[in-house]
């Protein structure tokens, strides 16, 4: 059983990190100013987050759920067309996601932005 988690997380992180906003989903960059110049390479920190809670707000137009999470204050989750989302076990889309329903979400964290690649809901 673990390891078919394992393999559905690499599988369900493969298949979102092309889509995420540029820089969210690599932990490095590298750079070249001339062919006669060195490569020099940036390495830059992905943060990750984790939420459960209840949806508060959902803004289709934004792509934007709030989250009233079991402790601590509300937070704004970004929803991209490559998120997976599962409601009672199925693949949905965020329209199938209603206010008032309990989630867990985890993505990362680029710029102060919460990305979700990955949300399950129980409805």
């Amino acid at each position: 059983m673990r390891s078919s988690l394992t393999a559905t997380a690499v599988l369900s992180l493969t298949l979102i990190a092309p889509a995420l906003p540029a820089g969210a989903a690599g932990t490095s960059a590298s750079t070249s100013a001339s062919p006669t110049s060195t490569q020099a390479t940036t390495t830059t920190t992905t943060r990750t987050f984790e939420v459960r809670g209840e949806i508060d707000d959902i803004s289709l137009p934004n792509r934007r759920i709030r989250v009233d999470r079991d402790r601590g204050s509300d937070v704004d989750v970004k929803v991209t067309k490559s998120t997976f989302i599962r409601l009672n076990g199925d693949r949905v889309g965020l329209r199938s996601l209603d206010e008032g329903d309990r989630i867990y979400a985890r993505g990362v964290v680029k710029n102060g932005v919460r990305y979700a690649t990955f949300i399950s809901s129980e409805g």
